[in-house]
């Protein structure tokens, strides 16, 4: 049996910037009308790590993306950051709609969510292909189940694990 798990990096090993990392809302304060404060931290802890005048890239799942520039000093805030919105868009009229609970979690929200409609649809596609490539290598069975489910999804086989491709 070959187990294709991704697994943590080495001890030591640097973490990639191009992973996204999961966080919560620790404060969101209004401004004004339009623009609102977030402080946000790592789920799980840890140090985030960045210069002033960076910024990050944050993803609201069936919204989208969108960089928004860091407004805290790194050295204030060690195991996050923040940032001040204005609601311009679509993902920070999405951001500004977000209710979190003193503990960062999202109480209320609005979400899109059409991978879920899909499940069934990646299920029987794999079902068809699987015999179709039995005569090939693990890895490149396991290379093209991901690029099937990519091909409906291209963030859901990184971002939820979906596929764990088990040879028996």
């Amino acid at each position: 049996m070959t187990d294709t798990t991704t697994h943590a990096p080495p001890p030591g090993a640097a973490e990639s910037p191009y992973v996204p990392r999961i966080a919560e809302l620790a404060v969101v304060e209004a401004l004004t009308e339009r623009e609102k404060y977030y402080r946000v931290r790592l789920r799980g802890g840890g140090r985030f790590d960045y210069l002033p005048g960076q910024f990050v890239q944050v993803w609201l799942y069936g919204y989208g993306e969108v960089p928004i520039s860091i407004c805290s000093s790194p050295t204030r805030v060690a195991d996050g950051f923040e940032m001040c919105v204005r609601q311009v868009g679509r993902v920070t009229g999405a951001l500004h709609r977000l209710q979190a609970d003193q503990n960062g979690r999202l109480t209320d929200c609005n979400c899109i969510i059409p991978t879920a409609q899909n499940y069934a649809n990646i299920e029987a596609d794999m079902r068809e292909l699987v015999p179709r490539i039995l005569d090939r290598s693990q890895d490149e069975i396991t290379l093209m189940l991901e690029e099937l489910v990519r091909a409906y999804d291209p963030c859901i086989s990184c971002s939820t694990h979906l596929l764990n491709v088990r040879f028996v």
